[in-house]
């Protein structure tokens, strides 16, 4: 029988995620600021795609070079990060939805 992993630390947590994964997070105050600030501290990603909206803080990993950013909202923290060059935006009409981007 398997065994659910227990975690101790955000940075433990977002270990799991690879380069090319796809991570969702929740709307606003459903955003999980430990993880996604653990998120900002890889530098071993070379391509993520980060699915999120309203985002409360500028995270670091909204602006990393190779995370593409899909916002169900636009507000003041993704527009500053598109204006800071970010790859910031809303799903793409003909892209797969994101049930169809897990492993």
């Amino acid at each position: 029988m398997a065994t659910t992993p227990v975690f101790k630390t955000a940075d433990e947590a977002m270990a799991l995620v690879r380069s090319g994964d796809a991570v969702a997070v929740g709307l606003a105050t459903g955003e999980p600021p430990a993880l996604l600030e653990a998120l900002g501290r890889r530098t071993d990603l070379a391509s993520l795609t980060l699915y999120g909206a309203l985002f409360t803080r500028p995270y670091p990993i909204l602006t990393r070079p190779g995370v593409r950013v899909v916002s169900g909202f636009f507000g003041p923290v993704e527009r500053m990060a598109r204006a800071a060059g970010a790859e910031i935006g809303p799903e793409p009409r003909g892209r797969a939805p994101l049930s169809q981007h897990g492993r």
